[in-house]
């Protein structure tokens, strides 16, 4: 079993300091803040961590190991040049952002910058759970907000149909996941509602005999509670 833990991953068959102080390239894909790819550059001292976005990053510190290369996730050019580069390929809450009907060719592009052996982890918002206490300002605003996505053919929950896009991609061998519960807001008396969501955490690693997905390990598909 893999554990993923904030997002940072470490593969079964190295010790943890093996893991720590080996030379890996990483990618972080839609990085946005860089608090992610800060994260991984603290952990993986040894790593070469690259950011990729569409925006350059923000005026932060940022750790010597890292850099920034313009990155649309969406042209398949753009991952010519990085092809199967990447001992790890990180991605985090992008793909709620894209029409259903093209993440299929967003996956394929992160596939095609990863390594044989290497691995994918996603992040995605998935289904929404909590109670609604009365018709607040907050529960109008994420109506909306959803609705908008919805209008747009983007899946706001984009998290539980991974899966299903994964295998039609058919060149991972194995899959892990875990779905945690987010709590977005707890003040009911002042917000008008209890939001929580799942989000999902998606560890795929690619095949090295090229494609033929079989997912060779049962899927470890579990619901934790983390308020916060």
């Amino acid at each position: 079993m893999r554990t993923i833990s904030c997002g940072i991953i470490t593969p079964l068959g190295r010790s943890g300091s093996d893991w720590m102080n080996c030379t890996m390239e990483i990618i972080d894909i839609g990085a946005g803040s860089g608090a992610w790819v800060i994260q991984a550059a603290e952990m993986f001292s040894d790593a070469q961590v690259l950011t990729a976005d569409i925006s350059p990053l923000p005026p932060r510190p940022f750790p010597p190991n890292v850099s920034y290369e313009e990155l649309d996730i969406m042209n398949p050019l753009a991952a010519i040049d990085v092809a199967e580069s990447f001992d790890v390929v990180h991605i985090r809450f992008v793909f709620y952002h894209i029409p259903k009907g093209h993440i299929k060719a967003g996956l394929k592009n992160a596939t095609r910058v990863l390594k044989p052996d290497g691995w994918l982890l996603i992040e995605e918002f998935g289904q929404r759970v909590g109670q609604e206490a009365s018709k607040g300002p907050t529960a109008t605003v994420e109506e909306v907000y959803i609705g908008m996505l919805r209008s747009k053919g983007m899946d706001p929950i984009i998290g539980e149909h991974l899966e299903e896009h994964m295998r039609e991609l058919d060149c991972y061998s194995e899959m892990n996941s875990k779905c945690v519960r987010l709590t977005v807001t707890t003040d009911e008396e002042r917000a008008g509602i209890c939001v929580a969501y799942f989000v999902c955490e998606f560890l795929f690693l690619r095949s090295n005999t090229g494609n033929g997905i079989a997912f060779e390990r049962s899927k470890s598909y579990v619901r934790e509670d983390h308020d916060g």
